[in-house]
Order: structure tokens, then sequence, then C-alpha cells
């Protein structure tokens, strides 16, 4: 457990003004506020991963679809 916490102390703050940057450039595109739902917050903590300026690169983009049938179906 003492090596988790080496690593999480190790973790740097993340960029508070790159996500100020990126919050407002998200509010400011064409679209009602908050209509992406968690994506727009997604893509602020993203823009304020250390190191990146603000400015994430993702190299390889991928798309995951996943669904499961938990039995809702049956109880109707």
């Amino acid at each position: 457990m003492e090596n988790l916490n080496t690593v999480l102390r190790a973790i740097p703050a993340p960029d508070a003004d790159a996500m100020v940057r990126a919050q407002h450039h998200i509010d400011g595109l064409l679209k009602p506020p908050g209509s992406l739902g968690r994506l727009e917050a997604l893509a602020v903590q993203l823009a304020g991963m250390p190191g990146l300026g603000g400015q994430p690169q993702v190299a390889k983009k991928a798309l995951l679809v996943m669904c499961a049938d938990h039995g809702v179906w049956d109880e109707g």
C-alpha cells in the first residue's frame, strides 16, 4: 500500500489556468451550455493534465460501445 501512496503523492496538481481556458472555450461553442453533459467536464479535466499546456493531443483514437443485459428487460 505504501507504493500506491508514493505514486499518488507524486502526481502533480492539475493546471488550473488551462482548465479555466478550456471551460471558457467550451462555453463559447455554438451549443446550449452543458448540452454535452459529462463530456464537457472530462474535456476540462483532460486539458488540465500537467505538461500538456492545455492542448492535449490524442494520437490513437478509438470508440468503444458496450452493452449488457442484466435482466432489466425481463422485469418489464
